[in-house]
């Protein structure tokens, strides 16, 4: 459990730094600057569509458990 949780803490961090060199590296390019925005932009709309993709898988797989849609089929024996 411990691993588990210091992986997903070590990912994070790596997913962090990614986005802060992104970051960055583009400030040269006019995103944070008098610039179009148009870096800002992707980088924001990119990190809010995967929150939102998550965010509907997860939804999407708790209702489908709810319902018992994951349950294995029963089959009955009605002989020959």
């Amino acid at each position: 459990m411990v691993r588990n949780l210091i992986l997903a803490f070590a990912v994070l961090v790596i997913a962090a730094g990614f986005f802060g060199w992104a970051i960055y590296a583009t400030r040269g390019m006019g995103a944070w600057s008098n610039g179009s925005g148009a870096i800002a932009l992707m980088i924001g709309v990119g990190a809010i569509g995967t929150g939102a993709l998550t965010a509907l898988l997860m939804w999407l797989a708790f209702y489908s458990s709810r319902k018992g849609y994951d349950e294995p089929p029963k089959w009955t024996d009605e002989g020959d």
